[in-house]
């Protein structure tokens, strides 16, 4: 028969063993990002490393600096990728108009008359970019910003589009 005061600390040097193998587990894995982490901590850049690593959040980060806060842009991509969600944070207060990669030349460039759009960030994906893009890329109207990340960014001068435009 076994006594309740060894079955207690049995149970008690369980938990324990399992509590130092989950530790031991902890520090093998993350052991090699150790000496960065405390140097973040110790700098007080704790929050930094999850943002910088994705580069089309970086590219967003140069297009922050780069676009004015009151200006408009065309963002072309899938809604279902989401991408416009992070655009749209990051680049807020700024007005933001999706539409889709193979927009037509035609409503493209009356989107950008339309609602004044200063700027196109078209970010690389699975499909390719469209007729409209291609076309507008083209025009005297509009020259590529090289800015760092996975995409191509445009400045657009939608007063120097002029005209009807028809597909």
């Amino acid at each position: 028969m076994i006594s309740r005061v060894g079955w207690r600390s049995r149970f008690l040097t369980f938990i324990l063993i399992l509590w130092v193998l989950q530790g031991l587990g902890l520090a093998w894995r993350f052991g090699p990002d150790l000496p960065e982490l405390w140097a973040r901590i110790a700098s007080g850049r704790v929050g930094e490393v999850g943002r910088a690593a994705a580069p089309f959040q970086r590219l967003l980060r140069e297009l922050e600096k780069t676009m004015p806060g009151g200006a408009a842009y065309v963002f072309l991509d899938h809604y279902e990728a989401g991408r416009y969600i992070e655009a749209r944070y990051y680049l807020y207060p700024r007005r933001q108009l999706l539409l889709r990669p193979e927009t037509p030349p035609s409503f493209l460039y009356y989107a950008v008359r339309q609602h004044q759009a200063g700027y196109l960030v078209a970010p690389e994906g699975e499909f390719p970019s469209g007729a409209g893009l291609e076309a507008l890329a083209r025009t005297a109207a509009c020259r590529q910003l090289h800015l760092d990340g996975p995409g191509r960014i445009y400045r657009v001068n939608p007063d120097r589009l002029t005209g009807f435009f028809y597909d």
